[in-house]
């Protein structure tokens, strides 16, 4: 059976969710890599400057964001590209970087 969680009321509420997931996980059988889970997109800022979500082609920017909310890296991308393509790099730098969420730059 499972041990009790690591308690630490502290730390945020998606930490603590995402521990509790890890440490389940570990307590069962390892049968190769698991997928890294979902990054999230927040395009709020983008849509309310600019009224609609992102699309189209443009110099992209968008900034890599930990759990606990502490900037990580600023992805500015130095040719123009259509939206998912641009998404895409940055997803890969962010998971390069551990990032918890992307936020889409107006």
């Amino acid at each position: 059976m499972l041990g009790p969680l690591p308690r630490n009321l502290s730390r945020p509420a998606a930490l603590i969710r995402k521990t509790a997931i890890h440490y389940l996980s570990l307590s069962q059988p390892q049968g190769g890599t698991e997928p890294m889970s979902e990054i999230e997109v927040y395009t709020g800022r983008y849509e309310r400057e600019h009224g609609h979500p992102p699309s189209g082609r443009r110099f992209w920017q968008f900034t890599l964001v930990s759990e606990t909310g502490a900037l990580l890296y600023e992805v500015k991308l130095n040719e123009q590209m259509v939206y998912p393509t641009a998404l895409a790099r940055a997803r890969a730098t962010a998971e390069q970087r551990n990032a918890f969420r992307i936020i889409v730059e107006p």
